[in-house]
């Protein structure tokens, strides 16, 4: 009764926090309608803080955040606009320095693309004062399927582990950060998001979360808008290039123990490319084994098109995580 009554108080308190919004770029309209959407919640403005943060963005851009700020800043706790040159995980950890000084609560991590709902800052607060238990609580932010690409468009379609079937709240494993509420005393036993990380800060701060016995919750009743578009040569580059952080996040959260069998597979069919050339069996046995696990993890058209998908994502990774394996200034090797 005691634990019930003390839920109840705090479903009707409004905690002081802090919206962390970093931007870049050239799509002035975007960050106009993500400020505006940002001005529609009904979370109590008094009670939050804004911290933009400008990664060096042209003129139209840099305008926008100062003609908000300017119009509409004396209606918060207090707001700031801060330029930096670094990457975007710095500018995260900036906002996760305020809200200390600030004493803040919770603090919103949310991206320059992604369009909020005017309950949804209220709605991650009453989820993550649930439970002191929650580190961190994402609404799911979506781009259309029309812009997925083949890859994610493809796994988010047909494939059965994908998380998107049911509206509900669930525990995860993570969950990215671009519309994430944090529970600041729980982000301080963490520990800061690690800068040498900047395409996967999320896989890396979850992991450590979770490592130290903290829930992650993800809200998918009412998703959220993500102005984006993927294509499938970006994807298959980032999932490239993300080789050297995705090696170091393994070894330091080791999580390179339930990667090794996957890695293996997809190891031994990129070795088995130059053998076909002598006999195209090793080459053909992997591949029917791929398709026959897929198949079975798919439904529909996905039983034919999920192993080409994964197929394009997890061997330019593999490749990345070789390469890092391989390179003198591999994160963290010389440390």
């Amino acid at each position: 009764m005691k634990k019930e009554m003390v839920k109840q108080i705090r479903r009707m308190s409004t905690p002081k926090i802090l919206v962390c919004l970093p931007f870049h770029g050239s799509r002035d309209e975007v960050l106009n309608t993500v400020l505006l959407k940002l001005l529609e919640q009904d979370y109590p403005k008094q009670n939050t803080h804004l911290f933009l943060v400008d990664n060096m963005s042209e003129d139209p851009v840099r305008k926008v955040a100062n003609q908000f700020l300017d119009g509409f800043g004396s209606l918060y706790l207090g707001h700031d606009l801060v330029r930096t040159k670094k990457n975007v995980v710095y500018m995260r950890n900036l906002g996760i320095v305020k809200a200390n000084s600030l004493k803040c609560e919770f603090i919103f991590h949310l991206d320059s693309d992604v369009f909020l709902k005017p309950n949804s800052i209220s709605n991650l607060v009453k989820i993550l004062q649930e439970d002191d238990k929650i580190f961190s609580v994402c609404q799911e932010f979506l781009v259309p399927m029309k812009d997925e690409g083949f890859i994610f468009g493809t796994k988010r379609k047909y494939a059965n582990f994908s998380t998107l079937d049911k509206r509900e709240i669930v525990d995860v494993e993570n969950v990215a950060m671009g519309a994430t509420l944090f529970r600041l005393t729980l982000l301080n036993k963490v520990g800061l998001l690690d800068e040498r990380v900047p395409m996967i800060e999320d896989l890396n701060i979850h992991k450590k979360a979770r490592n130290l016995g903290y829930r992650i919750v993800f809200d998918k009743r009412d998703p959220l808008f993500h102005d984006h578009k993927h294509t499938t040569w970006e994807d298959i580059k980032k999932a490239y290039l993300s080789g050297k952080e995705e090696l170091y996040n393994m070894k330091v959260s080791g999580t390179w123990r339930s990667e090794l069998r996957s890695s293996t597979y997809w190891l031994l069919l990129i070795l088995s490319f130059p053998l076909i050339l002598l006999t195209p069996a090793p080459f053909l046995f992997l591949i029917i084994i791929g398709f026959a696990r897929y198949f079975l993890i798919a439904r529909g058209l996905g039983r034919i098109l999920l192993f080409p998908a994964m197929f394009l994502s997890k061997v330019p990774r593999t490749l990345g995580l070789l390469r890092a394996s391989l390179s003198k200034d591999s994160i963290g090797k010389n440390k």
